[in-house]
């Protein structure tokens, strides 16, 4: 029985004598030998808890075993049992004094004999080099790589590792999984652990939930196994997910009704909370884009105005590279643009649009989005439940209804995955989709 701490292909490290538990742990678990076995009744095998900290494993697994082989050599010399000693050995059986030798006697006689043996053959064949300089030092690490620092070297190596929502988010999965099985080498989980968190999870979470949470779980596994170069599969990986999907609510956009409330309410209160709302309705833009903008990306000054959607240091990303877009202003949110840039330069905020909830810090999308949501949902003619994220519902059901082309409307909300052929060029002017967006304008 051997437990396998490292392996990168060319060098594989055990711990003889070691299994893990499922619950985490760890325990030594050796065969007693059999002319032993008097002095441990009913029991074949000695066992012994190892704890849970992988990092102290094979040092008190290698005390134990030391400790053993001490302990079970003078019982075998006590009983004068001479198992497992070469015939030679124990065909003699007498001592310089013609007495007869203990097991103890016999077993270092013979290894004290075979290294004399053994050192000899090696002056034969390496005395030559003994002298001189060694030519090369290899030192081999046996670094254990558990769960832990698999979760630090994928914060380390990922662009939104220094993020305090994202760093967040990848601690709880990884956290999850530690207060279940605890923090195990890679190679110790199971497929039993992962579906047993896996199912841990649905108990309170929708199935898109647990599936991102899975996703990120594999990416910092995978991650510490690409780096490391190690040989592992991945428990969590292709876990399958009962009825996926089936769960999810349909967002409906708001009518068009609904916009012209929320729009003239924007007009009347007139504050920054109403311009993040009043900048999402008319260009259809996710609530952490329109948060995120900071003051040099609200073009007033040109022949089309225009909004420039772009990640801005750590702070501020984008959900894909389709994400990365300019968005002609009209309606309701070229007013929202040029009263926030107005309030924006009068506060002096070092270049946020909406400094309330943007720093060089952080930007606080979520925080954002809950305090837009719940004046959404008190506002007397719009329907409860609906969020600022039904604008870009709505948004693609106004563009689909002026007809504007598929393409199109694709680039003004920043949808799909971006093919290798829009790789190409420039994209569409702000000019053509100016003219498509003013077709949805709504109408006072």
């Amino acid at each position: 029985m051997a437990l396998k701490l490292y392996d990168d292909r060319s060098l594989t490290v055990s711990v003889r004598h070691v299994e893990a538990k499922p619950n985490g742990s760890f325990q030594y678990r050796r065969r007693i030998p059999v002319c032993l076995h008097g002095h441990y009744p009913g029991k074949a095998f000695y066992v012994r808890s190892l704890g849970r900290d992988a990092h102290e494993l094979a040092r008190k697994a290698a005390d134990l075993t030391a400790e053993l082989d001490g302990l079970w050599a003078r019982l075998r010399a006590d009983s004068g049992a001479v198992e497992d000693i070469p015939a030679e050995g124990q065909a003699t059986g007498q001592d310089a004094a013609g007495g007869p030798q203990t097991a103890l006697q016999v077993l270092v006689g013979y290894l004290g004999a075979r290294k004399a043996t053994e050192a000899s053959r090696n002056a034969d064949a390496f005395g030559h080099i003994a002298a001189g300089p060694a030519p090369f030092a290899v030192t081999v690490p046996l670094a254990v790589i558990t769960l832990g620092d698999a979760l630090a070297l994928y914060l380390s190596h990922h662009p939104k590792g220094e993020m305090k929502k994202f760093r967040a988010d990848a601690e709880r999965v990884v956290n999850g999984v530690v207060a279940m099985a605890g923090d195990l080498p890679l190679s110790f989980y199971t497929r039993q652990q992962a579906q047993a968190y896996r199912d841990d999870l649905l108990t309170r979470n929708s199935t898109g939930t647990v599936r991102r949470r899975l996703d990120t779980l594999v990416a910092v596994f995978n991650k510490a196994v690409a780096e490391e170069g190690l040989t592992l599969g991945n428990a969590f990986e292709n876990l399958s997910i009962p009825q996926e999907g089936q769960d999810a609510k349909k967002r409906e956009g708001y009518t068009t009704a609904e916009l012209s409330v929320i729009a003239g309410a924007c007009r009347r209160l007139d504050d920054d909370i109403r311009h993040i709302i009043g900048l999402q309705l008319d260009t259809g833009a996710r609530a952490g884009e329109i948060i995120g903008l900071r003051v040099q990306d609200v073009v007033l000054d040109h022949a089309v105005p225009h909004v420039r959607i772009r990640p801005f240091g750590t702070v501020r990303t984008l959900k894909t590279d389709a994400s990365r877009r300019d968005i002609p202003l009209v309606g309701v949110a070229l007013w929202s643009a040029g009263r926030a840039v107005a309030a924006a330069k009068a506060r002096g905020n070092g270049g946020w649009l909406f400094s309330r909830y943007a720093s060089d810090r952080e930007v606080k999308a979520t925080h954002a989005s809950n305090t837009l949501n719940k004046w959404l949902s008190g506002l007397e003619g719009v329907a409860n439940g609906k969020t600022t994220h039904c604008m870009r519902h709505a948004m693609r059901d106004r563009l689909r209804a002026a007809q504007v082309p598929h393409d199109i409307q694709e680039a003004i909300g920043g949808w799909g995955a971006r093919t290798v052929g829009q790789g190409y060029g420039q994209g569409y002017p702000l000019e053509v989709l100016h003219a498509h967006m003013t077709r949805m304008v709504l109408r006072d």
